[in-house]
């Protein structure tokens, strides 16, 4: 289990500010999606963005903010206006991770840059621009911190 933030992140990993600015870049219809560091496992859509401060390894207190799976057809699926919206008063110096569930309960990973694409639902054919925020394998990869699962009512 992750108990803290570690002293060294993937240097691929990027913080709120970097999210802010990529997203500033796409445009705002476009549908949110994170995926796993095992790319294999696929894409996800995410949900309202949670807040916790985490210890980290070296004693100091981190803003770490959760971005959720949820279901495609969910309310609250992020798009990047939204999105926009929601992380615009987090610190730029916060550390997103995107988190799922799975067999083993809730698993979540550091972000990397995102990358624009698109997704094509295999049941209606149907191609859907999107911002993929890819899972960084690394220090953050694993059980997601208590905090953030306790925020989302997953426990």
């Amino acid at each position: 289990m992750l108990t803290r933030v570690p002293r060294d992140l993937p240097a691929d990993a990027i913080t709120i500010g970097d999210l802010k600015a990529q997203l500033h870049m796409a445009p705002d219809d476009m549908l949110v999606v994170a995926q796993r560091p095992d790319a294999e496992e696929g894409t996800f859509a995410l949900g309202w963005a949670v807040k916790a401060h985490v210890l980290s390894e070296s004693g100091h207190r981190v803003p770490v903010i959760g971005l959720p799976q949820v279901d495609p057809d969910d309310p609250q699926v992020m798009t990047v206006s939204l999105m926009t919206r929601v992380i615009a008063d987090l610190p730029d110096h916060a550390l997103p991770v995107t988190i799922w569930e799975s067999g083993d309960g809730p698993l979540q990973a550091a972000i990397g840059e995102p990358k624009f694409g698109n997704l094509v639902n295999e049941d209606s054919g149907v191609s859907v621009k999107v911002v993929v925020l890819p899972g960084v394998p690394g220090g953050m990869t694993g059980d997601a911190y208590d905090d953030l699962v306790y925020s989302l009512g997953w426990e």
